[in-house]
Formats: structure tokens, sequence, C-alpha cells
């Protein structure tokens, strides 16, 4: 039997689109042509066409390290009051 909680936990994502798509929607139907309308088609298709798993780094990197809104921690547990980008092994484009 599937878990009540996990069913039901579409309906505040769902609600909060509808607040915010709804009324930008409408505005930008009003205003069409407008740079309003310009810049909301664009946000709105740059954000379809960005992945999943890039938005959700992009969101804990801004709401979890800089704004400090949710936590953040490694696997183990840890919490992290920075984030260190580093690439392993050496640079592709200087060995060529």
């Amino acid at each position: 039997m599937p878990d009540p909680q996990a069913r039901s936990s579409w309906r505040l994502p769902a609600l909060l689109a509808l607040v915010i798509a709804l009324p930008l929607g409408i505005l930008t139907a009003y205003k069409a042509g407008s740079w309003f309308d310009k810049i909301t088609n664009t946000s709105a298709f740059g954000l379809l066409a960005l992945p999943g798993f890039v938005l959700g780094l992009i969101l804990i990197y801004f709401l979890g390290v800089k704004a400090k809104v949710l936590p953040v921690s490694d696997p183990s547990g840890v919490p992290l009051t920075t984030v260190h980008f580093q690439l392993s092994g050496s640079n592709p484009w200087t060995t060529m």
C-alpha cells in the first residue's frame, strides 16, 4: 500500500506552481509583445531547458550555502559551511 504522505506530497508544489504560473500567464497574455512578455517567456523556456539535477545543484548552493535557509551536509552527515569544486586529475586543455 502506498504511503499516504508520499501520495499527497504533490499537492503543495502543484498549488505553488498554480499560484505563480497562472497570474504570470494571464499577465503575459495581456501584455503580449511587451518587454515583460519577452522576459517571462525567455525565463520560462530557459528553466524548462535546464536539467533537474543542474537546477537542484543551483538551489542547494543558493538556498543552502549562501542564504543558509536549508541545511547542507555531505553523505556522512557532516554539515558543510563552504562548497569546494575540485577537478580530479590534470586539466585536459593543457595536455593537448
